[in-house]
């Protein structure tokens, strides 16, 4: 069985009958000590940056918690307006237990969509009051004191403030997310000697994670295609990726570098996360296929291109001063809401989108950085 369906399985009923014993309890007039609950995806935890802001704003005086997974604590020290970070584990959950009943919270939002863990690790956590999503479908909204509605037709960063608003009604919030460096830049420029700082540069970002990320990945010809024209201009591209995205990314920076004065430098497996935000915000502008970077540069305010195959840009999109959606021609794409809604949805969504609309929507973005937002006629 896939780690989501034994999530579901044994998830869901305890969830329910937790429900059925728990008594709901009013939300403390003031509260002093504010969590957060995120595991999973960098993205999302970047997108969560409107809700810290909003408590922060709600809450002057509150103490704010992020308890973030091994994943979600690589962004934490950039989120604002968050005051502590505790490490959970929704593998081990037993070990996260006593770490979140011990700073005595009196108003926790959970951030999962779908995972039943985290509604448990949640109600487990001695809070006292809970806000947590009813999502369809996923059976984990029992047992909380307070449930709201997340919705699969608006972006995500809607669902996140809607968290707030049913508890705190009325305030005015800030729709885009932002993020603060943990380091300055000087320790960027000197860990990352391979990249020219004070040269022109794009960042390619090509590599996905979480489920079946080769859907959600542009084909290799593309990027090549595109590279040919960034470096035809005289521009420099910085390969960006994970430690696990080092061989592939070594690969595609070879054969980007046909000629002695390509300038290409490989990034995958160098650049920490503290780094990419400088990284990005001295790019002239990032592609990137939809994943935490992407969001990453978004946030950072860098001209960013997202590209969007399976995942709905009006869900998932980058949210910035200068950021593009591009999706692909043809209908049946942007079919995810959760993540993991493949199966019966085509395969070829990403290949439908063109080296020629990416590199209009790039020159674009050289040339005026202004938002822009392209999603073919006939696409969801």
């Amino acid at each position: 069985m896939r780690a989501r369906d034994i999530d579901h399985a044994i998830g869901a009923p305890l969830l329910w009958g937790l429900g059925r014993l728990r008594a709901r309890r009013r939300l403390p007039e003031r509260p002093v000590r504010v969590g957060l609950l995120k595991t999973r995806a960098i993205g999302d935890a970047i997108l969560a940056s409107v809700l810290t802001k909003a408590i922060r704003s709600r809450w002057p005086d509150s103490h704010v918690t992020l308890f973030a997974d091994e994943s979600t604590r690589a962004i934490a020290p950039m989120l604002p307006c968050i005051d502590e970070v505790i490490g959970v584990s929704a593998t081990r959950p037993w070990r996260s237990v006593w770490p979140m009943r011990r700073t005595g919270l009196d108003l926790l939002f959970d951030l999962g969509s779908w995972p039943r863990i985290d509604a448990l690790l949640a109600v487990a956590s001695g809070t006292r009051f809970c806000v947590g999503f009813e999502t369809a479908g996923q059976h984990r909204h029992y047992a909380y004191d307070l449930t709201v509605t997340h919705k699969s037709d608006v972006h995500e960063v809607e669902n996140y403030l809607s968290l707030l608003e049913a508890v705190a009604p009325g305030l005015i919030l800030d729709r885009l997310p932002s993020l603060s460096p943990s380091q300055r830049f000087e320790e960027t420029a000197g860990r990352l000697s391979v990249l020219d700082f004070s040269r022109r540069f794009v960042v390619f970002h090509p590599w996905a994670g979480g489920s079946n990320p080769a859907a959600r990945e542009w084909p290799a010809e593309n990027w090549l295609e595109l590279g040919r024209r960034v470096l035809g201009v005289g521009l420099a591209i910085a390969v960006s990726g994970g430690p696990a995205d080092a061989d592939a990314s070594a690969r595609l920076c070879e054969r980007l570098a046909a000629g002695p004065d390509d300038a290409v430098v490989c990034l995958a497996g160098l650049a920490r996360m503290a780094d990419m935000y400088w990284v990005l915000a001295r790019a002239e502008a990032v592609v990137s296929v939809q994943t935490g970077t992407m969001h990453l540069a978004a946030a950072v305010g860098a001209p960013v291109i997202g590209l969007h195959g399976p995942t709905n840009p009006k869900r998932w999109g980058p949210l910035g001063p200068r950021a593009t959606a591009i999706g692909p021609v043809g209908t049946g794409c942007g079919f995810l809401d959760l993540g993991f809604e493949y199966e019966g949805q085509p395969g070829d969504c990403m290949a439908r989108i063109s080296v020629g609309v990416v590199w209009e929507a790039l020159r674009g973005q050289l040339a005026v950085p202004a938002p822009i937002d392209v999603w073919p006629a006939g696409g969801i």
